[in-house]
């Protein structure tokens, strides 16, 4: 119980501190009356983006928030162009921000909500037509699965059936940016001359892949839990060193901030305790010993601020720590009358794969475009169940250092 408690105020963390950021980009709106007014723009994941347009006219006045009602559209400098535009949905006539993908004979456009993905062609003279990609149910005698209608290759034959020059081009499109906007483009190749298309899609990369060495430092503790021996003892902590590697990846089409991180580390830890208990009739002194060689592994969802050089960024995630070797002493020695009894024993209650989580916060230097040099400070709390109420905890506060190459 205490672990999902802890899980879930680290990811509610984590969830207020990126819906609190903004991303000001230089860019403008278009008023009503089509006036130009540039300024800055908060560029932010397409959902949002589609739905709202946050607009101020520098660095230091208050930002303004727009609807689509409000404002013909609005566009980053070299970058996503969205343009206010009423479209069907559920049956209701809806205004929203579309972004504006090619400006052609035939323009497309597209948004995103909560259900996925939406492509729209707007031809000169006509409405608006949807491609669509719904998901099926499909039966067979031996079997019954979803796959998807691929319905907007018909669509696009139909709207486009002046041009069967690329109707072998549409049989394997995908419903993606970079088909779709080619199909476009190559019509409007084949249909008119003497006029350019116009593709305002900003090419992202659909991957992007950074690696590379990292060195941590780690203050660890160790605490048995409901062990009627070795939770009577408290353990010194240990301060190691550790080594590794770190991958992350980053789909930017997505959203350009957030990215997931996989770190491997391997490393020692070391914890001692040495007790004394004295009776009328004896002194016994215990010394425990415990050795851990272990590869750790965090896998974690990181938020990264991508302005500037110096870029912050905040984590959570799950850990895991697979113990290689684990040695553990404990030795007792009895003295009774002046005379000294020796016992040694391994008996620590030592579970074989600790799971937890992990969470912090970091800085990322952009030294250039493929190296980043990154420092980031954790919290972890470790777990493993040696029986069902034998439990071993870790907790470790750390600091890594890193650099990143990009692929």
């Amino acid at each position: 119980m205490k672990l999902r408690i802890l899980v879930f105020i680290f990811l509610s963390s984590l969830g207020n501190i990126i819906s609190g950021q903004t991303n000001f980009r230089p860019g403008f709106i278009i008023t009503n009356d089509f006036d130009t007014i540039n300024g800055f723009v908060d560029f932010r994941g397409d959902i949002r983006n589609s739905r709202i347009c946050v607009f101020k006219n520098d660095s230091s006045t208050e930002p303004s928030i727009f609807s689509p009602n409000d404002i013909q559209g609005y566009r980053i400098f070299d970058g996503k162009f969205y343009v206010s535009r009423s479209i069907v949905k559920d049956s209701l006539e809806v205004a929203i921000f579309l972004e504006y993908l090619v400006d052609a004979i035939t323009d497309l456009y597209y948004y995103r909500d909560n259900t996925g993905d939406h492509y729209f062609l707007q031809k000169e003279g006509e409405g608006f037509i949807e491609l669509k990609n719904t998901q099926i149910e499909v039966s067979t005698p031996e079997q019954r699965y979803l796959t998807r209608s691929n319905r907007y290759k018909g669509i696009l034959k139909a709207t486009l059936s002046d041009c069967a020059e690329i109707w072998p081009d549409i049989d394997h499109a995908g419903f993606n940016h970079n088909d779709l906007i080619q199909i476009a483009s190559d019509y409007h190749g084949y249909v008119c001359e003497g006029e350019d298309c116009i593709i305002y899609e900003k090419q992202l990369p659909a991957v992007i892949l950074t690696y590379g060495p990292i060195i941590g430092v780690n203050y660890s503790s160790l605490k048995f839990v409901h062990d009627e021996l070795y939770s009577n003892y408290d353990f010194k902590s240990d301060f190691s060193v550790q080594g590794g590697f770190s991958l992350n990846v980053q789909l930017p089409r997505i959203n350009e901030k957030l990215s997931c991180q996989l770190d491997i580390m391997v490393g020692n830890n070391y914890y001692y305790c040495d007790n004394k208990d004295a009776n009328d009739f004896e002194v016994v002194y215990t010394d425990i010993h415990i050795h851990l060689t272990a590869i750790r592994s965090s896998l974690l969802l990181k938020y990264t601020y991508t302005k500037g050089k110096i870029r912050p960024s905040v984590f959570a995630g799950w850990i895991g720590n697979f113990l290689l070797k684990s040695n553990n002493e404990r030795i007792v020695e009895r003295n009774i009358e002046s005379t000294i009894y020796r016992f040694e024993f391994s008996d620590a209650p030592l579970g074989d794969t600790f799971w937890g989580i992990q969470t912090g916060l970091g800085i990322n230097y952009q030294i250039d475009t493929i190296k980043t040099l990154f420092m980031h400070g954790f919290y972890e709390y470790n777990q493993a169940r040696y029986s069902q109420t034998i439990l071993t905890k870790i907790n470790n506060v750390g600091l890594v250092l890193g650099i990143h190459f990009s692929r």
